[in-house]
């Protein structure tokens, strides 16, 4: 729908001038006459007199209002569950296909419009075939926000949601507000069925390997009672553990506890199976699957001294909850110096000034773990000085200093939250050697020495990378008073002991100087994701470089491998495998630098996503309280054939957009060729008449 409308910038009056202007100029021309007729002298004049008057016209810059009105028609949006929890409603799916594509031709014939989207968020372009009810999650706040996103600007009549009202991911739709009715079909049966599934799995993720480590069964009962079944643990089909419990229906929710002992490392998978109850509803979420990664390695660390002190039982007592450490200690003329593969040496009155630790530190030299030095009151420092040149430390014979510590916020290899940073400052003095200290500028400073409220720039804790370890430096003695006052004060060492252990897991981490780098995005994935790796490759002096051919390998638990290769490039480093069926999979991956083969070998494991299997009630008092939340309306399934009827009675109108355009009549080009028309015309008539 079009309109046109000429508009003027300057008085209309000039439009009477123009045709005064138009009509002077052909008088003045032709009152003569000429070797024609009157008739020809007047067509004439009147040619002149028009084409004089419209450029005059022209010039005084009319301009055409063009408005433009389309009607956009509404649409409607039918969104289906494709979940698999939808495969326990009664009807065949191919029926209920066959009903949602009844009412899809009804409204698009009767109302307006209609598109198709399923629950996993595809758009469907034309039919319900394509919907297969396995989708293994329902998220229908996910579909309702794209719907929304999809639709922002468009004429959306309304959305008709098509579910069970079960959901099992994100957030529950009923919290959100829309910008248009939903409409909610209800399927499924809403009577809870007799039914034993497990609910949920809480277990660690990682356990070492000899621990036990506790497996927590959350079963949920529904409508079973005076009953008994057994819950089973297995791994590779060898049966580990076994429970029987008893089943009363009061008692809906309920966990059971085991204790496993982690014989084998790498990743484990453990199948909890709940026995078969006669007349269930069914037997899917009988069973399922915890993955642990059994760790071998526990990192050992040897405590040195030349004498007991109470800073090295503080650290023990630290230490001692990780089970991931393994601590040795050694003192000279108390135990035997055990050699050993050690990933950290923690010497306490380090350089001590009767010489009873130095043939061992000697010793420890030749190693390459890292170190954490206890320089304590009884320290050489001149010895120190020349064996490292973290901070150069000039003492003061003789001469101590009482210091708290000073948490340094520009500190980065590792961090605490504001409330532990305060609970750090406020650690009662220690003893400290006074001097003055030369900090090297590649050392970082954990805490400065604070003397009373003053904070000097003297280090009180610090840490070197250097090129054959990382050396971690404390100054002083008597730390162990920190943690007694902590647990004066809140009754835990929490921070302390987060203070030693994030200090000894730093240093005792170990560089990693591989030139070839393959590895998974994550360790643990479900079996509707697709599993990616990423790969790095570096030159001799560590710069990423590209244009290798990486190979990588996957076998899965019966032995079968796949084999995938790319090539790596500064704009792609990444392999996509797809998704894998639910097991333990080992990875080899190789590629050839400097004709030599580098491999990298690792495990991942892929979970089953068994989320629809949880729960099987349908619940339509959620799909009420959307529909009620959003103007919409609720229909049970066997209510389908009401739903077109009811939405023809709605006010669905299509919306007008008007849009306006304003155009100089001097620029447009038929003008012209009008103009030119006019002028050929009188000149051909003149040319014909004899004159010029």
């Amino acid at each position: 729908m079009d309109q046109l409308q000429l508009i003027f910038e300057e008085s209309p009056w000039w439009v009477l001038a123009s045709v005064a202007l138009g009509v002077g100029y052909a008088w003045l021309l032709y009152q003569r006459g000429g070797p024609w007729s009157n008739t020809t002298n007047r067509i004439l004049a009147g040619l002149r007199g028009l084409l004089v008057g419209l450029i005059v016209f022209f010039l005084i810059n009319p301009l055409l209002k063009q408005i433009i009105s389309e009607i956009e028609d509404p649409v409607f949006v039918i969104a289906v569950d494709n979940s698999s929890s939808m495969l326990g409603v009664d009807e065949d799916p191919q029926a209920i296909k066959a009903r949602f594509r009844e009412l899809k031709e009804t409204i698009d014939n009767d109302v307006t419009d209609v598109d198709i989207y399923s629950f996993d968020g595809k758009l469907l372009l034309s039919d319900f075939d394509s919907l297969r009810f396995n989708t293994k999650a329902t998220d229908l706040s996910r579909l309702l926000k794209r719907i929304s996103s999809d639709y922002e600007g468009r004429n959306l009549a309304g959305v008709v949601l098509a579910s069970d009202g079960i959901f099992n991911q994100g957030l529950s739709p009923e919290y959100r507000n829309y910008a248009f009715p939903v409409h909610t079909l209800g399927l499924g049966d809403t009577i809870p069925k007799r039914d034993i599934k497990v609910k949920n799995l809480y277990y660690n993720k990682i356990a070492y390997l000899g621990n036990k480590f506790p497996l927590v069964v959350e079963l949920q009962n529904d409508g079973i009672s005076s009953e008994s079944t057994d819950i089973s643990i297995l791994q590779n089909g060898q049966l580990l553990a076994t429970e029987t419990v008893e089943l009363d229906a009061d008692n809906s929710v309920f966990q059971t506890e085991f204790n496993l002992e982690a014989a084998t490392a790498g990743f484990q998978r453990y199948t909890v199976v709940v026995g078969e109850v006669p007349n269930e509803l069914t037997y899917a979420n009988n069973s399922q699957d915890a993955y642990l990664e059994i760790i071998d390695g526990k990192e050992k660390i040897l405590m040195i001294g030349f004498a007991p002190h109470p800073d090295m039982k503080a650290i023990h007592a630290a230490l001692s909850r990780n089970d991931n450490y393994e601590i040795v200690q050694y003192i000279p003329g108390v135990s035997e110096f055990e050699e050993d593969q050690y990933d950290l040496f923690i010497i306490n009155e380090a350089f001590d000034r009767f010489n009873l630790l130095q043939p061992i530190f000697n010793q420890l030299q030749q190693y390459s773990a890292s170190m954490l030095l206890i320089l304590g009151n009884r320290s050489n420092f001149n010895l120190y000085n020349q064996t490292f040149d973290i901070a150069p430390f000039e003492v003061k014979a003789g001469q101590r200093d009482r210091v708290s510590p000073s948490y340094n916020e520009n500190f980065s290899y590792f961090t605490f939250d504001r409330e532990n940073q305060s609970v750090l400052n406020s650690y009662p003095p220690i003893s400290v050697p006074y001097g003055d200290f030369n900090v090297h500028p590649e050392t970082q400073v954990l805490f400065y020495q604070q003397v009373g409220s003053i904070e000097t720039l003297k280090p009180l804790m610090m840490v070197r990378n250097t090129q054959d370890r990382k050396v971690g430096i404390m100054i002083g003695e008597g730390f162990w008073q920190w943690r007694l006052q902590e647990y004066a004060q809140n009754e835990n060492t929490d921070v302390f002991d987060q203070f030693i252990s994030k200090t000894v897991q730093y240093l005792s981490t170990k560089e990693d100087k591989r030139k070839f780098r393959l590895y998974p995005e994550k360790n643990e994935y479900y079996d509707t994701e697709p599993v990616i790796f990423e790969a790095e490759v570096y030159n001799n002096i560590y710069e990423p470089v590209y244009g290798f051919e990486i190979n990588l390998e996957i076998k899965d638990e019966s032995g079968m491998v796949n084999q995938y290769s790319f090539i790596n490039s500064e704009s792609n480093s990444r392999l996509t495998i797809g998704q894998l069926s639910p097991g333990i999979y080992q990875y080899t991956g190789y590629t050839i630098m400097d004709d030599r083969r580098e491999t990298i070998s690792g495990e991942l494991s892929v979970q089953e996503l068994q989320l629809e299997a949880i729960s099987l009630t349908a619940q339509h008092q959620l799909l009420r309280t959307i529909s009620e939340n959003t103007g919409g309306s609720f229909f049970h399934i066997s209510e389908i054939d009401q739903l077109p009827d009811f939405l023809a009675q709605q006010e669905i109108k299509g919306v007008i957009y008007s849009t306006e355009s304003f155009q100089s009549l001097i620029n447009l080009k038929w003008i012209f060729f009008l103009l030119l028309m006019l002028l050929s015309t009188e000149w051909f008539i003149r040319k014909y008449s004899g004159s010029y």
